[in-house]
């Protein structure tokens, strides 16, 4: 087992593995080395994950390894470049500019969803359902790009931020859980299958709302997307962009001081004009 010096390293995140419990199913350390992965090298992914053993030093863990309470290290190749992906601190959106690309996208994004919520799958009409955005649309179209080129290997045309892939349509009591990072899509394996993962204790049902007594509708932790509304659309949103918020929900709830304090860490905020749209 290599001895390591644990000085010449950042700490990433930081939790008890009973607060992953809900997160790691049947993963267990592969959920960490795959979130690993996204902090450091989301487009190659190719460093090991290790354990912490005695007198300094650590051991490559398994596949599906036990996640247990300890330090875990992320290590990648002497020649790899780390960039170390970027925060998104929660910021006022700004909800409407000036040429009407916001309420262009909505209609797009709520047309190819066929009014559809992702997560409840119940109709409705363009009025009680919004479309949430993956990628904060303040977030510009260079830093959506990149997003796009690491996390989801994107080569084709450029895209701004308010491409309908960067958007899917939610119920409005579920879209702030999704736009302050407190609820993710975990993909399961390679499949276009995902696991709803919240970050928030309070019992909460597929509409978004509190348990009702005598109304059986299921919790949103038991929900499991079977595919995009409209399976096979070329505007779905890639399983990138949903990696890329699903690592932001991570960093809200986990993420270091050492690593939120560190020098241009955060994403910045592109200011738009707030005029001719109604999302």
């Amino acid at each position: 087992m290599p001895v390591v010096d644990s000085t010449q390293y950042i700490p990433l995140i930081q939790g008890m593995t009973d607060s992953f419990n809900d997160f790691i199913g049947n993963e267990q350390s592969d959920w960490l080395l795959s979130i690993a992965h996204d902090l450091c090298d989301p487009a190659q992914s190719r460093g090991i994950l290790c354990a912490e053993g005695p007198n300094n030093t650590w051991r490559h863990i398994t596949a599906l390894e036990p996640l247990r309470d300890t330090r875990y290290l992320y290590e990648l190749p002497p020649t790899a470049v780390v960039e170390l992906c970027k925060i998104w601190l929660l910021k006022n959106e700004c909800t409407t500019d000036s040429a009407g690309r916001a309420g262009a996208m909505r209609t797009a994004v709520l047309e190819r969803d066929d009014d559809t919520c992702w997560i409840s799958r119940a109709f409705s009409t363009h009025d009680t359902y919004v479309t949430s955005h993956i990628c904060p649309k303040t977030m510009g179209g260079v830093q959506a790009s990149h997003i796009l080129q690491t996390f989801c290997g994107y080569q084709g045309a450029n895209v701004g931020i308010f491409h309908p892939m960067f958007g899917i349509t939610l119920s409005r009591n579920l879209e702030p859980f999704f736009s302050s990072y407190r609820l993710g899509f975990r993909r399961i394996g390679s499949s276009n299958r995902y696991k709803v993962h919240c970050f928030f204790t309070t019992p909460t049902n597929i509409f978004g709302t509190s348990p009702v007594p005598g109304l059986p509708l299921p919790l949103l932790l038991e929900i499991v997307l079977k595919d995009a509304p409209w399976p096979g659309h070329p505007d779905n949103p890639p399983p990138g962009l949903f990696r890329w918020h699903y690592l932001q929900c991570v960093l809200r709830h986990y993420a270091t001081q050492e690593y939120r304090l560190l020098p241009n860490i955060s994403y910045h905020e592109v200011p738009l004009p707030t005029e001719g749209d109604s999302e």
